[in-house]
């Protein structure tokens, strides 16, 4: 039997029992989907077909809603699995005994050493990230489900796999009570193809000249689509989702999808976030002649400078000052100059955000989810009225501003919640401005930076400023646009709390 880190006599553990550690076993007879299995997930695909770009956007995901997730493959360069595909790594006398051992297991198996070192260290991590005890009476490892369980995911990019290395692949995890799902993405339209090569030159700069990297990147596409096989018939008892990007008739990029065999809750959970990733980039039509895709682009920015700020109160339903409404008309000016096709504005319902949209040219969509945190009895009060007429609240809300809940009202947890339906809007969303409040706009970059939720309360989004967040193969790139005009500075930084 392969000898890999994670033994083949796993088992998962959830509630009390008689057996030799006092919990009852789940093994893979009586529960062949349990939730406290990890996960590994094997991103395929001919190179340039946007595994990258998925596996970063669902790591990313994963770690947001409390999993534990991790890339594996390439370190999110695709340009070093072309690299090792064409070299051809071979020597296993660089590794120490022991990994020199289980990596020649997994190399006569059939895999590539470049696929048995990702195999090696996804499977290290996941064993030490699910606590595994040894129970001597047994001689078995448990997996212990605690409280502070949280679920597992491996997400391994840049695997070139034939059919039986996918069914190799599947037994040996299967064996090893993991959760597996083969994770397909297809470009059926030349024109996203070369879109996808042309993100790959334009992140390679370091890896030398353009014009080279483009050959070689091209050289090795047309190399591997003789051998590649594509997941199918073959495949039929192998739980897997293909994601086939392509255009509509519209000319927009557009993604069609295959489910096959895939049970249980983490991995339905994962399947639904992916649909909602749309490709990173869109068709720029303003030339007919000259069309091509262009990255995705959103805005976000807070309403103008209201009278409640003036008055540094927090919450109600206040009009915009002088200076917000100036920020207004600027804000109008600059996002009509830049003509975007089929501009969307997104905004809360308060008096505040939609006066500050009065100038745009676009479909305004008034979003509930985007009202300002509610602030309960403290609605539009200040502070420091806060402070002298509920001293205790003060005190606990310094302590924990984002699990902190007003009396009556809400915590930055439950914006955070009632947000998740945006976050998912965000990863299919083009051409969109998002007028929000400082509450709301927190947990939104928190969501795109993937900021800890403790820290983020104090992320600061000033008045005023645009954000345009542009997605690209890897990661989303974030600026920010001062569009003018004075404002009063909202933030407050972290008290220091002594005891």
């Amino acid at each position: 039997m392969l000898k890999i880190p994670i033994i083949s006599e796993c088992r998962a553990v959830t509630d009390m029992d008689s057996t030799c550690t006092g919990r009852r076993e789940v093994t893979a007879k009586n529960d062949p989907i349990s939730k406290f299995w990890p996960t590994i997930v094997i991103m395929l695909g001919l190179p340039a077909r946007g595994k990258t770009f998925y596996a970063h956007r669902l790591v990313h995901y994963l770690n947001w809603i409390g999993m534990d997730a991790k890339l594996f493959g390439n370190d999110g360069d695709p340009l070093d699995s072309f690299y090792d595909v064409d070299s051809g790594i071979n020597n296993v006398e660089n590794f120490d005994n022991n990994t020199r051992e289980i990596l020649e297991c997994f190399v006569q198996q059939g895999f590539p050493l470049s696929v048995a070192k990702s195999l090696y260290d996804a499977f290290s991590w996941l064993q030490i990230e699910n606590s595994y005890l040894f129970c001597s009476q047994s001689n078995k490892l448990e997996i212990i489900a605690d409280k502070d369980y949280k679920p597992t995911v491996a997400i391994l990019v840049e695997l070139f796999l034939s059919a039986k290395d996918r069914l190799n692949l599947y037994e040996i995890c299967s064996k090893h009570s993991l959760n597996v799902l083969f994770v397909e993405c297809v470009i059926s339209d030349l024109l996203m193809e070369e879109a996808n090569i042309n993100a790959l030159i334009q992140r390679s700069q370091s890896k030398g000249d353009l014009n080279e990297v483009g050959a070689f990147i091209k050289q090795s596409i047309f190399n591997l689509q003789d051998s590649y096989e594509q997941m199918g018939n073959t495949d039929g008892n192998l739980p897997f989702f293909r994601i086939t990007s392509q255009q509509s008739p519209e000319s927009h990029a557009h993604n069609n999808f295959f489910i096959n065999r895939v049970r249980g809750a983490h991995l339905q959970r994962i399947i639904f976030f992916l649909m909602s990733v749309s490709p990173h980039f869109v068709l720029n039509t303003k030339s007919e002649l000259n069309a091509k895709f262009c990255n995705r682009v959103i805005l976000l920015t807070r309403h103008g400078e209201s009278e409640s700020n003036l008055r540094l109160c927090i919450g109600g339903n206040a009009n915009l000052s002088n200076n917000g409404k100036d920020f207004a008309m600027k804000l109008g000016d600059y996002i009509n100059k830049l003509q975007l096709p089929d501009l969307q504005v997104w905004c809360s319902r308060y008096i505040r955000a939609k006066a500050t949209a009065e100038h745009i040219k676009g479909l305004l969509i008034e979003r509930q989810e985007l009202n300002e945190i509610h602030a309960g009895l403290c609605e539009e009060m200040t502070y420091a009225e806060i402070e002298n007429q509920f001293p205790h609240e003060f005190e606990r809300r310094a302590l924990d501003k984002y699990r902190y809940r007003y009396p009556g009202g809400e915590s930055y947890e439950d914006v955070v919640a009632r947000l998740e339906p945006l976050f998912l809007d965000i990863e299919s969303a083009n051409n969109v401005l998002i007028i929000c409040h400082q509450a709301v706009m927190r947990c939104i970059m928190a969501y795109i930076q993937g900021t800890d939720k403790l820290d983020l309360p104090y992320i600061s989004c000033p008045l005023h400023t645009v954000v345009k967040l542009t997605f690209t193969s890897t990661f989303i790139q974030i600026e920010r646009i001062g569009i003018g005009g004075p404002a009063i500075d909202t933030y407050l930084p972290k008290r220091q709390i002594y005891r």
